[in-house]
């Protein structure tokens, strides 16, 4: 409150001084109009008539305590000027009536209008204006991220593809359910791009009065050319059959008599390639297609040493038969695995 006493108290007496100014210059320049005015020597040429000349700077005079005409009292004291910038006061106006009259210009002084008032004994200067806030730090891009890593020894967490027990190499076991060789079980290993699978499938079934047992191994490797589901299979296989006769003989003069089996097996290499879909990782869902092509020979062995009497020679003739039928006649093999389910850590 003391600090906007005393600003109202400056104010006023500002305001008082300039009133008190503008009366005293009006009275001197009616003064001045009352006389004639001095001879003025001639400017150079072509600068044409010479225009009126400022009036002189007013004197300035002590602010009285009230307006009037009252002897001017002594000025106080200036105060600490306050911390905010005080009000614009208005520009003092001459009284009307009262023209300005031209006055002679000063020996070597210029033609030019008076000089502007001084500024008060209470002005208040402008305020500094606050210093901006700092900037705020720019955050570390990546390869400042990965500096700061490899400096404080934290392990590298790779961020593309699942994690299992060695890392990125996720296996596991593997159940297939087939179309030729129904039943199989086996393993299968992968990366994020290639991988490895070992299969045993397998058939029992019975043609004609004589079980057949087919079975397919295989081991292949795998690309993963997207690193996804999608593979391209190529390997090889080895795919067996097993066929089985029962002869039975009552016996004569020169041959005992019989009840035994007479066993044919075939063994055919395969060149196998394929494609089919996979998962990663945990529990893992696929199916695949595959086309062998045979590589040997695919004739029929028979383990058998009976004599050669009508009833074995018509028991080994079967088994060809058999045989020619699901192996030897099929120059290639075509192996479609429905599903496959397994679990890879």
């Amino acid at each position: 409150m003391s600090r906007r006493r005393a600003a109202r108290r400056h104010f006023l007496i500002g305001a008082c001084t300039l009133w008190m100014s503008a009366l005293l210059a009006c009275a001197g320049a009616a003064t001045v109009c009352a006389q004639p005015a001095p001879y003025a020597p001639p400017t150079a040429a072509g600068a044409g008539t010479p225009g009126p000349t400022p009036l002189p700077p007013p004197v300035p005079i002590a602010p009285p305590d009230a307006p009037g005409p009252a002897a001017p009292a002594p000025p106080e004291p200036a105060t600490p000027a306050p911390d905010y910038p005080p009000a614009p006061s208005a520009p003092a106006e001459p009284a009307a009536g009262a023209p300005a009259a031209p006055v002679a210009a000063l020996p070597g002084g210029p033609s030019a209008a008076a000089a502007p008032p001084t500024a008060a004994a209470g002005a208040l200067t402008p305020v500094a204006a606050a210093a901006a806030p700092p900037a705020p730090a720019a955050a570390p891009d990546a390869r400042q991220l990965a500096a700061i890593e490899a400096e404080s020894g934290a392990p590298e967490v790779r961020q593309n593809g699942p994690r299992c027990l060695l890392n990125g190499l996720c296996f596991g076991p593997v159940l297939t359910l087939g179309l030729l060789d129904v039943f199989g079980i086996g393993a299968q290993a992968r990366m994020d791009y290639w991988g490895v699978a070992f299969d045993y499938q397998f058939v029992h079934f019975t043609a004609s009065d004589i079980p057949i047992t087919l079975s397919l191994l295989t081991v292949e490797g795998r690309l993963y050319p997207f690193g996804g589901a999608f593979f391209l299979a190529g390997g090889l296989a080895w795919q067996h059959a097993s066929l089985k006769g029962h002869v039975t003989y009552g016996g004569s003069s020169s041959v005992p008599p019989l009840d035994t089996d007479v066993t044919g097996r075939v063994n055919v290499p395969v060149l196998k390639l394929g494609l089919g879909l996979m998962g990663r990782s945990g529990f893992v869902l696929g199916f695949d297609l595959a086309f062998g092509i045979q590589l040997g020979r695919n004739t029929v062995s028979l383990e058998s040493d009976l004599p050669r009497i009508a009833e074995v020679v018509a028991i080994e003739q079967k088994i060809r038969d058999r045989a020619d039928k699901w192996v030897r006649a099929i120059p290639f093999l075509l192996q479609l695995n429905l599903i496959r389910v397994g679990f890879f850590f």
